[in-house]
């Protein structure tokens, strides 16, 4: 059976060349167009990966169904506002708009928006992992667009569907960027499926869905499940944890399962029970699975131990749900086995 892989060619204009790493290294931009790359030359060599384009329409109110209607407007206003306020830039790089400060929660809070441009990221972001580029908004748009499209073949009878989205989003907050995302596709999904009843989240990216948490906290039509690296050793760091349960009307309705680095298959599997027995207390009538593939142990960036032969037996496992399904690509850097491992894990969507 044939599984649809939502796809938008504004992937390549998002492209930064570099990023600040800890300690202040400059080091490659591992969120880069090539994962895309890899990914559909490995779907192009199935018989089952039906890829095909967003619906059409520039949708630029998508995001709000998620997200602060300022923040938006940063995102899709904030660099061209920076360059033309920008003092001189180094001349061996293209432009590219990193925060200057960032405020501590408790200032932010009370902030009025900084007026100058070249102070204003730090107010919408936690982190150096995702400048602003030239091409960055309509990335982050199109990107968006894939994971509506993939909800609405959901919401209108496929059992599964996936967007491959790019930038990722899952870090991205109800306003603020981070962890290489500008608009969290993730939740967008969700919330277009919490039209017609509850809906699950299922987060099996390496790092912990912080984005998709905040934006869901307080909300009963959402169960928000992630397992991920213990944030007391990885990123995102502050966040994470096992004893946030939710808050209001969203009480009890956000799952962490934190785990150790250097977790191996075996174990990942067994959280994998633990979570879906959870989903199913939760009877929601659809499944969204923010999926990284940076769990594989060979991962750059990353530090568990999966193999490419834990990946199916992962899909098999959420299949067993039996319900609808929207899969959302999020991480994974290592370019030599991610599409094999999308392929793998994928491939029993369409079986």
């Amino acid at each position: 059976m044939p599984l649809a892989v939502i796809h938008s060619d504004t992937y390549t204009l998002h492209a930064p060349t570099f990023e600040i790493a800890p300690g202040g290294l400059v080091t490659q931009y591992f969120e880069s167009p090539q994962r895309v790359d890899v990914i559909l030359e490995a779907l192009r060599a199935t018989d089952w990966a039906a890829i095909r384009a967003p619906d059409e329409g520039k949708h630029d109110s998508l995001p709000l169904i998620v997200h602060d209607a300022d923040y938006v407007g940063f995102v899709r206003d904030g660099y061209r506002e920076w360059l033309a306020a920008r003092p001189a830039l180094p001349a061996d790089r293209p432009p590219t708009y990193y925060p200057a400060t960032v405020p501590p929660p408790r200032w932010r809070r009370k902030a009025a928006h900084p007026k100058q441009a070249i102070e204003a990221y730090g107010y919408y972001t936690f982190d150096l992992t995702s400048p602003l580029i030239d091409g960055t908004y309509e990335a982050a748009l199109g990107s968006a667009r894939c994971a509506m499209t993939a909800a609405n073949l959901v919401l209108y009878g496929e059992r599964a569907a996936y967007a491959l989205c790019r930038p990722p989003g899952h870090h991205a907050g109800r306003d603020f960027s981070g962890g290489y995302c500008y608009f969290n596709n993730t939740a967008i999904a969700a919330k277009i499926l919490s039209m017609r009843g509850p809906v699950a989240v299922l987060d099996i990216d390496y790092h912990h869905g912080n984005g998709t948490q905040d934006i869901f906290y307080a909300d009963d039509r959402v169960l928000t499940v992630s397992i991920h690296a213990d944030p007391a050793h990885d990123y995102p760091y502050f966040v994470g944890y096992a004893d946030e349960l939710g808050e209001g009307e969203g009480e009890g309705n956000n799952l962490n399962v934190p785990l150790p680095l250097h977790t191996t298959g075996e174990w990942y599997l067994q959280s994998i029970e633990l979570v879906l027995d959870r989903i199913h207390l939760f009877q929601p009538w659809a499944l969204v699975v923010a999926v990284g593939f940076d769990t594989y142990g060979g991962d750059p960036i990353s530090k568990f131990s999966l193999d490419t032969t834990d990946y199916p037996i992962i899909a098999r496992r959420i299949k067993k749900l039996n319900v609808p399904t929207v899969i959302v690509q999020e991480g994974g850097y290592h370019l030599e086995s991610l599409g094999r491992n999308a392929a793998a894990f994928l491939g029993e969507f369409a079986a």
